[in-house]
């Protein structure tokens, strides 16, 4: 399964470096897609495009980049190895490592005052100081300032006219009528019934 795939990653890396050898192929190919009468006026893409010179240019950028590998392979054969997060400190673990918070803090403090975040920062004293962590916390700005407002407002409201609406029977009667009296006005053009009182 893997050679063909080391045959393919080859043919590139051929193709990369020396070009030339794939442009009478690709001469061929444009001048099949421009059609056949113009065919013969067509430019060679060695008049058209530097590759060569780019070829050059992969081939000594590859090899800078292998000489740069080589060289940094045998210098870092005596380093010690030591953990991601270790910055100087003692006993460090991985609780020490960034967190989200950590990484978000520069944008969030860019938009403080459209997000207003709940910032609480650690209390550290002495060389080896207690247990303490930055906690930095975002809340929903759109459900927060503005649905749950309204819906607070639209709950307030709907409270109160349900302590009004605790009336006697009578009080219920009265809306009844008042509301079936409106819904008659309502689908009745006035106009029409005025006219036919009067002129009758």
């Amino acid at each position: 399964m893997r050679a063909p795939m080391v045959i393919l990653a080859s043919l590139c890396v051929v193709l990369g470096v020396v070009p030339v050898i794939a442009f009478a192929v690709l001469d061929v190919a444009v001048a099949s897609w421009m059609g056949q009468t113009g065919a013969g006026e067509l430019p060679h893409l060695r008049e058209l495009l530097p590759f060569p010179a780019v070829g050059i240019a992969v081939a000594v950028v590859a090899a800078v980049a292998a000489g740069l590998w080589w060289v940094l392979t045998r210098a870092a054969r005596g380093a010690q190895i030591v953990g991601t997060w270790d910055c100087g400190y003692a006993r460090i673990s991985s609780r020490m490592q960034y967190t989200g918070s950590s990484f978000g803090r520069t944008l969030v403090d860019l938009l403080r005052p459209i997000l207003r975040p709940h910032r609480h920062d650690p209390v550290l004293a002495g060389a080896f100081p207690e247990r303490s962590a930055f906690r930095l916390h975002v809340g929903d700005v759109v459900f927060e300032r503005w649905v749950l407002p309204v819906i607070e407002r639209f709950a307030d409201r709907c409270s109160q006219l349900r302590t009004r609406q605790a009336l006697r029977i009578q009080m219920y009667i009265v809306y009844v009528v008042a509301a079936t009296v409106g819904l008659l006005l309502f689908l009745i053009d006035v106009r029409e019934l005025l006219r036919a009182a009067v002129f009758e």
